[in-house]
């Protein structure tokens, strides 16, 4: 009896949880040569953003971040003020898949990666994996994802999704703004499903302006601004 106690909710979770992450129509996509640039791997980056953390629309942090990548897909991340002082650092070890925060950001928040490999900021699942950040910091969507991308069919709206990638645990859904061009705002949605419910969030890129904004994390978002010139 036990045991049909377990059983009963989980079988309930799977069939409510099927229902919700049914996706659309796809074939195998064919990528325009105009939007590749969009993509890129995330090793061996480097570069500086503008990092504001906002609240409820209210910026809460200003800071400029220096990165660096290695082939590893290890990387480094440092803080800065106006005069090039480090303010903090952050260290991702690929290989054994830990952070090491030093300075200012020293035991303020609990960095961890769940079952899939994906970020964990104090007990919230992100949706991305630590060596995609990377990429994100240089505007661009991580290279990696092209692997299994489906163009979406029956989708008229100027506003529906162009492309997904319902690999692994979760779904990226992909836009890219018409007329196609190298440097044409993208939007990206991740979902997945949890026992918590469907979680979902967004990225939009502008490459012409050198921006990216991630929203949907509770009533948190983070702009980010290429400082460096490209």
């Amino acid at each position: 009896m036990k045991t049909l106690f377990i059983i009963t909710p989980l079988l309930f979770i799977g069939i409510f949880f099927s229902g919700c992450v049914s996706l659309p129509k796809t074939e195998p996509a064919q990528i325009p040569r105009v939007l590749l640039g969009h993509f890129s791997s995330c090793s061996n980056l480097d570069g500086g953003v503008l990092l504001v953390l906002r609240k409820a629309g209210k910026s809460v942090v200003a800071v400029n971040i220096d990165f660096i990548s290695e082939s590893t897909q290890s990387w480094v991340l440092e803080g800065v003020d106006a005069f090039g002082s480090t303010l903090f650092r952050l260290e991702y070890d690929a290989l054994t898949k830990r952070f090491d925060t030093r300075g200012a950001i020293s035991g303020l928040m609990d960095l961890t990666t769940d079952e899939n490999g994906h970020l964990v900021v104090d007990g919230f699942q992100i949706g991305i994996s630590p060596e995609e950040i990377p990429c994100l910091l240089k505007m661009r969507w991580p290279k990696s994802w092209l692997s299994g991308l489906e163009q979406l069919l029956d989708q008229p709206g100027k506003d529906d999704w162009d492309y997904l990638n319902a690999g692994g645990d979760r779904t990226l859904f992909l836009r890219f703004d018409k007329p196609y061009r190298p440097f044409s705002s993208s939007r990206l949605e991740i979902r997945w499903a949890s026992f918590a419910g469907l979680i979902s969030h967004s990225i939009f890129a502008d490459r012409g302006n050198r921006e990216l904004t991630l929203s949907g994390y509770k009533d948190y978002e983070v702009y980010l601004k290429d400082i460096d010139s490209q």
